[in-house]
């Protein structure tokens, strides 16, 4: 269940399907999966990965993947995920790219300050932001990739092959 479940559904032989619409990326850059947001967390406090790896998020009841604007308010698989946190940090929703089972207009979406989840699934004509994304090889290092201190022109992300 949780995070594997939705990569099943992303990119897996039973990807779910939506309209017309390919949910496959084709080119360099794209909308990141909703189960990248899941496998973005190391957890938090007792909280492990394996937990919250494990914990689908939109279940009622589920607080293990509530999100808020405060961070002491945020679930431990919400605060251990450095997508969520840059989401919080820079005040942003975002789409992703992956469809929900069985709808034709729907899909995930990533919300910083709401207390009933973190990653959800909603309407996709809702004016959310795009956040571009490029997947690296595992052969590739990211060296200085501190989500909260990096990334700027002053202080860069460095990458090299491994």
């Amino acid at each position: 269940s949780g995070a594997s479940k939705l990569y099943v559904g992303e990119r897996g032989s039973t990807k779910s399907t939506a309209s017309n619409y390919s949910l496959t990326a084709v080119g360099k850059v794209a909308l990141p999966y909703a189960s990248d947001v899941l496998y973005s967390t190391n957890g938090y406090g007792s909280t492990t990965r394996a937990t919250c790896l494990s914990s689908e998020p939109n279940v009622s009841g589920n607080t293990k993947w509530q999100s808020n604007a405060t961070e002491s308010s945020r679930g431990p698989c919400s605060r251990g995920s450095w997508l969520i946190e840059y989401a919080t940090n820079n005040k942003l929703n975002f789409w992703t790219m992956s469809a929900k089972a069985g709808s034709t207009n729907t899909a995930y979406y990533v919300i910083y300050s709401d207390s009933s989840g973190a990653i959800k699934f909603g309407s996709a004509s809702s004016g959310w932001s795009v956040l571009p994304t490029v997947y690296l090889k595992q052969s590739i290092i990211c060296t200085n990739c501190n989500v909260s201190t990096a990334g700027t022109s002053t202080n860069p992300w460095k990458l090299s092959l491994n």
